[in-house]
């Protein structure tokens, strides 16, 4: 059975074509884990608010200037940190 005749595949293919994190960790099985992380290192509950509350699907899309300078930032580098950030922590879960 091919996998694009399945009943339903095109609704799982719409949820998981999104830029919304929280769906994306809770499509990947990390959500708790995360929520998990956010309670206990202040880092974590630091990009949990600029991620699900600073930034949005819609944020892509706003004019420039429109999110402080300072928020962008933050989230850049709570992303990148080779160390700690989250990109790391999704790579090690």
């Amino acid at each position: 059975v091919s996998v694009n005749v399945l009943e339903g595949i095109g609704e799982i293919r719409r949820a998981v074509k999104t830029h919304n994190l929280f769906v994306l960790l809770t499509f990947s099985g990390l959500r708790e884990s995360f929520e998990i992380q956010a309670e206990t290192k202040p880092d974590f509950e630091k990009i949990r608010t600029l991620l699900f509350e600073v930034w949005t699907e819609q944020s892509r899309y706003n004019a420039v200037g429109t999110t402080q300078q300072n928020e962008i930032k933050q989230i850049i580098e709570y992303l990148g940190s080779q160390t700690e950030g989250i990109l790391q922590w999704i790579r090690k879960s």
